[in-house]
């Protein structure tokens, strides 16, 4: 456990879903758990809701969810091998339904959220709003927001 003045950290929570943004938080997250000890846990969340209403057959939506589900897969495997590299201790999840109560509901009182603060595009934002923002203002947790 990494103390620090205000708060001590158990865990890092790390939601990603491959976009620039959430390369810089794994960068970040890594960094910070060498330095730490801090063992990660790295989230993809699949969030077929925003998919239901646009997708019309329920063959299609679950090849849409397979992509997805193939998307996560190849995510979470390369940050393993990245954090295997430098002998950091990281557990990953892939995870189905809305990505910020599920970024919540992983994230205990005692963990650090480190997540990029755009997605991977603006049709996601515009329907599902800001992910990051709603952790951010939402979560018991503390957050980190990377650029």
């Amino acid at each position: 456990m990494v103390e620090t003045k205000e708060k001590s950290f158990n865990r890092i929570i790390l939601p990603v879903d491959g976009s620039e943004s959430s390369d810089k938080a794994v960068e970040k997250s890594l960094y910070l758990a060498k330095k730490t000890d801090l063992p990660i846990i790295a989230l993809y969340i699949i969030d077929m809701n925003i998919y239901s209403k646009t997708l019309s057959s329920d063959q299609v939506s679950e090849q849409w969810k397979a992509i997805l589900s193939n998307e996560g897969d190849s995510i979470l495997k390369d940050i393993k091998k990245r954090a295997e590299k430098h002998n950091i201790n990281v557990k990953t999840r892939m995870l189905e339904g809305s990505p910020s109560e599920e970024i919540m509901n992983t994230a205990g009182k005692n963990d650090l959220i480190i997540m990029g603060i755009k997605g991977k595009s603006a049709i996601d934002r515009i329907l599902i709003g800001s992910v990051s923002e709603n952790v951010l203002h939402h979560s018991s947790s503390t957050v980190m927001i990377v650029r």
